[in-house]
């Protein structure tokens, strides 16, 4: 629930423009920042998944390695 002062600030970023009701200089500036801010997690999310993707592959291709060397020395 928001406290009064902070719907008040909310209500003070939105600005009236001849076209309409628009919203601020300083409103679209924490905008831009917020979405640049989002931006900055998912590709760093990103990152993270490929990372542990790569670990993964690399890990299951070391077991199917050793899994085929042991069968091959069982066979020879």
């Amino acid at each position: 629930m928001k406290s009064p002062k902070s719907a008040r600030e909310d209500t003070m970023l939105i600005a009236t423009t001849e076209e309409g009701v628009g919203i601020s200089a300083e409103a679209a500036e924490m905008a831009s920042v917020v979405k640049m801010k989002m931006a900055y997690v998912l590709e760093v999310d990103n990152k993270v998944i490929d990372q542990r993707v790569r670990t993964q592959r690399r890990d299951q291709q070391q077991r199917n390695r050793r899994r085929q060397r042991r069968s091959l020395e069982r066979f020879l």
